[in-house]
């Protein structure tokens, strides 16, 4: 399998803030490789089991279909004690009542075992985040 194009992912990550992580949704078609791919790379973020803060921000994101929703409650279950463990706190950013509808459905399938609020707007979920970072752990 070669290295994905930026074109082919469907988040970038940015730890430049570590341990604050933002992790931007693309609009590109959600595919069964660069979705595992994203999912390799959610999982990579708790490989130095360091407390952490995601900021998610599916503004950008085409509506995923229902596999990939069922693919990402699945996700969150098989890895429910890890994140449990080391996301203190997770936020979403939504652009519109219908990505809100899905994050929230991803979050009823299987409830987020962390602090996890959604938002509309990014400059109230950053500073929720930096909130908990400074009065949490």
């Amino acid at each position: 399998m070669s290295e994905p194009t930026p074109l082919q992912r469907c988040a970038e990550f940015d730890m430049s803030d570590y341990p604050l992580i933002r992790v931007a949704m693309q609009k590109v078609e959600i595919t069964d490789y660069n979705f595992q791919l994203y999912l390799n790379e959610l999982t990579t973020l708790y490989v130095a089991k360091n407390d952490i803060y995601i900021l998610f921000d599916l503004r950008p994101m085409r509506i995923p279909s229902l596999r990939y929703q069922r693919m990402m409650a699945d996700w969150v279950r098989d890895h429910s004690s890890i994140i449990q463990m080391h996301c203190v706190a997770c936020a979403t950013i939504v652009g519109n009542s219908l990505l809100r509808a899905v994050a929230e459905l991803v979050n009823t399938m299987f409830r987020v075992p962390t602090s996890y609020e959604i938002f509309t707007q990014p400059a109230e979920a950053e500073e929720w985040l930096k909130t908990k970072m400074r009065t949490t752990r």
